[in-house]
């Protein structure tokens, strides 16, 4: 450590003796800014840019998030694993075999089927929103959708542009082809349980 004292010497009145007094020393600081140029090589370039890539893709994701109110881990989940050309396919109910199915077809049209009635229309999917418009009855539904591996997931969330209350999730298998019903197998499929039930 540098030692920042100036040692005199001081006459004493009684003794002219020499005297060592320990003064701090004046230094001098320079206040002038280095100035001094910041270099980056090309790889913290490209870490640079990339991080403002994630960053401004992360804004954007949240605004979206809050103007649809949708879950952000959900939506960035459902737009990785959401795809149209998963939910290209048929889809039979699980919990209703027979009387409930749909078909999603690559030009962006679908058929909904609830028992032997086929219903006609067009779809779009956006992150994990499945929009399934009737063109004849200006008619539209919004489900919240996910497909994992061969079952469809739909979750209804606005009918007509009016938010769905208690909504229960559905799920579909993908099959081969449909078996839907008629309205009088069904009758008959549920009576028959019934009386199984009964016993």
């Amino acid at each position: 450590m540098e030692n920042n004292y100036d040692f005199r010497e001081v006459e004493s009145p009684e003794k002219k003796e020499e005297v060592v007094e320990a003064k701090p020393k004046k230094s001098k600081i320079n206040f002038k800014a280095n100035k001094s140029k910041v270099h980056f090589n090309s790889k913290q370039v490209t870490i640079i840019i990339i991080a403002c890539v994630v960053l401004a893709l992360l804004i954007v994701g949240i605004t979206v998030c809050a103007v649809k109110d949708t879950n952000p881990i959900s939506y960035i989940s459902s737009v990785v694993t959401n795809d149209k050309k998963h939910l290209v396919g048929k889809w039979q109910s699980q919990s209703a075999p027979g009387l409930s199915a749909y078909v999603f077809n690559e030009d962006g049209t679908y058929d909904s089927y609830i028992s032997s009635f086929k219903f006609t229309g067009e779809y779009e999917t956006s992150g994990d929103r499945l929009t399934l418009r009737n063109p004849e009855n200006k008619e539209q539904v919004e489900y919240k959708y996910s497909v994992k591996g061969d079952v469809l997931t739909l979750e209804l969330y606005k009918e007509n542009n009016i938010k769905a209350e208690d909504s229960k999730e559905s799920k579909f298998d993908r099959v081969d082809s449909l078996n839907q019903k008629t309205l009088t197998e069904l009758l008959d499929s549920a009576t028959k349980d019934a009386e199984t039930e009964a016993e």
